[in-house]
């Protein structure tokens, strides 16, 4: 069962901004205990102890640091749903959890791992892209030898001139039917 805070707490007493300083300091930058006693004496001028760092870590820091890893693991999560990949939930879940493991981890960098989720997702665009281009190089070659026939097909016409009107009609019928 966990204990009543104290009332009279230092550190659970600064000014907001003091507090939300050393949250910062605790969770997003990951320092120590002993960094942060020693940056709220430089910083705040505030002496305290070891043991009410800690303190103040598991009251207020650790289910935060829980709450934004989580976030960002569903935002990567997002990310890739959002994007133009069929990624199958088991990939999802996957990367999810390991989004939460890196950011949850002390020496981590987050950033790098939203960034490693953008890469993937860029390189499967242009993947796509490079798909596209391919159907339209196809699409200009068949257009290509569609064109090559109608101009073998206009000068055996233009040459032939002991056809009837009808006749020169079924070839040009015959021709557009490549």
């Amino acid at each position: 069962m966990a204990r009543k805070p104290r009332s009279d707490a230092k550190l659970r007493n600064l000014p907001p901004d003091q507090r939300t300083a050393l949250t910062d300091w605790l969770v997003d930058e990951g320092i120590s205990y002993e960094a942060a006693k020693k940056r709220l004496k430089s910083e705040f001028g505030v002496s305290t102890s070891y043991g009410a760092v800690a303190d103040f870590w598991q009251k207020e820091c650790f289910s935060l640091r829980f709450r934004k890893a989580r976030g960002v693991a569903e935002e990567i999560v997002g990310v890739m749903r959002e994007s133009e990949n069929d990624f199958d939930e088991a990939t999802l879940t996957a990367i999810g959890q390991r989004a939460f493991n890196l950011a949850v981890a002390k020496d981590a960098d987050v950033g790098e791992l939203v960034n490693l989720v953008k890469v993937i997702g860029e390189s499967k665009k242009l993947q796509l892209q490079s798909d596209k281009l391919s159907l339209e190089k196809r699409r200009v070659r068949m257009l290509e030898k569609k064109a090559a026939k109608l101009d073998q097909l206009t000068n055996d016409l233009d040459t032939d001139d002991g056809l009837t009107p009808e006749e020169r009609l079924q070839k040009i019928r015959e021709g557009l039917l490549i």
